[in-house]
C-alpha cells in the first residue's frame, strides 16, 4: 500500500501592520497638503488677472516646503530617531520613500532659488517636483505588496487628488484671513479637484472584491464613517465652492462670508487626513496566508 501523504494547511489570519503608524500619517498628511498648496498657489497666481507669472512669487512661498519638512521629520520618527533621515537619500533607484525625500529637496531648493531669484524655469521645476513628490507618496503605499488595501491601482491616483484637495483647503483658510485672493480659475479648480477626490474614494472603497480587501476596508464603509467624511466636510466644501463660484458671475464684489470660507478649507484638509489615516491605520492589514505541509 502507498504511503498517503497528510496535507495540512496552515492559516495565518490577516495581521494588522505595524511599520506605518501615526507619524507616517502625518507626513502623508502635511507633505500632501504642502506640495499641493504650492500646486494650488501656482494655479492661483497664474489665473490671477493682475499678477505675471514670471515676476510674482508663489504667495508664502517658503509655506509648502516648510509643511512638507515637517512631514519628512514624522517619517524619519517613524524609523525610531531623526538622526536617521540621512539613510532615507540612500535607495532612490528603488525605494519610494527615498524618491519621496529627493523630491522635496529639488523643490525646496527651486523654491528658495525662486524666492531670492524668481523666475518661471525655477516655478516649474518646483512645481514638477511637488507633483512628483504626491506620486511619490501614493507609491509608497501600493509597492507594499504585503497589504491588499495599498496594493489596489488607484491608491497614487488618491494621493495625487487629496494633495490638491488638501492644498486647495490651505488657500482656502489664508484667502479667507485676507492673506490673499482668490482667482476665479482657482475656485473652479478647487471644485473640481473636491469633486475628483470625493468620486476617487468612492471607487477605492469598492475597487476590489476579494476577501482580503472587502474586510481590511470593512470599518472604512460603516455608514457612520462614511457620513463622517463625505457629508459635513466633502459635501459642505463642495457646496461652499458652488456658491462662492456663482459669486463670481454675480459680481466680483458680491458679499461672500469669510468664515465659510474658513470652514471649507478646514472641512477639505479634516476629509484628507480622515482619508488618509483611515487608510494607512484601520485598513492596513496584511493579506491571508495559507502554509501546505
Amino acid at each position: 500500500m502507498d504511503d498517503q501523504k497528510i496535507i495540512e494547511t496552515l492559516v495565518i489570519s490577516p495581521t494588522k501592520q505595524r511599520e506605518w503608524t501615526w507619524p507616517a500619517v502625518a507626513n502623508f498628511i502635511l507633505g500632501g497638503a504642502g506640495a499641493g498648496f504650492y500646486l494650488m498657489s501656482f494655479l492661483n497666481m497664474f489665473f490671477g488677472r493682475e499678477m505675471s507669472l514670471i515676476t510674482q512669487p508663489v504667495s508664502f512661498g517658503m509655506l509648502a516646503p516648510v509643511l512638507m519638512g515637517l512631514g519628512i521629520v514624522f517619517l524619519t520618527a517613524e524609523a525610531g530617531r531623526p538622526s536617521r533621515g540621512r539613510y532615507l537619500l540612500r535607495r532612490f533607484q528603488s525605494a519610494w520613500i527615498s524618491r519621496e525625500t529627493l523630491s522635496f529637496c529639488f523643490f525646496t531648493l527651486a523654491v528658495i532659488l525662486d524666492q531670492f531669484f524668481p523666475h518661471v524655469i525655477f516655478k516649474a521645476c518646483a512645481g514638477l517636483s511637488a507633483l512628483f513628490f504626491m506620486v511619490a507618496q501614493g507609491f509608497i503605499l501600493y509597492s507594499s505588496r504585503a497589504v491588499p488595501v495599498w496594493n489596489v491601482s488607484i491608491v497614487p491616483f488618491f494621493f495625487i487628488s487629496s494633495g490638491f484637495l488638501s492644498g486647495a483647503g490651505v488657500v482656502l483658510i489664508l484667502a479667507a484671513s485676507g492673506s490673499l485672493v482668490m482667482s476665479n480659475g482657482f475656485v473652479l479648480f478647487s471644485l473640481i479637484f473636491a469633486m475628483i477626490n470625493l468620486g476617487v474614494w468612492l471607487i477605492f472603497l469598492r475597487c476590489s472584491n476579494t476577501a482580503d480587501f472587502q474586510s481590511s476596508t470593512k470599518a472604512l464603509r460603516y455608514p457612520s464613517k462614511l457620513f463622517f467624511t463625505i457629508i459635513p466636510f466633502h459635501m459642505f466644501s463642495i457646496l461652499i465652492l458652488i456658491l462662492f463660484q456663482i459669486r463670481t458671475y454675480i459680481g466680483p464684489n458680491a458679499p461672500f462670508p469669510g468664515t465659510l470660507v474658513t470652514i471649507s478649507g478646514l472641512a477639505v484638509i479634516i476629509a484628507v487626513a480622515a482619508q488618509k489615516a483611515g487608510i494607512v491605520l484601520s485598513s492596513g492589514f496584511t493579506g491571508k496566508i495559507s502554509l501546505r505541509s
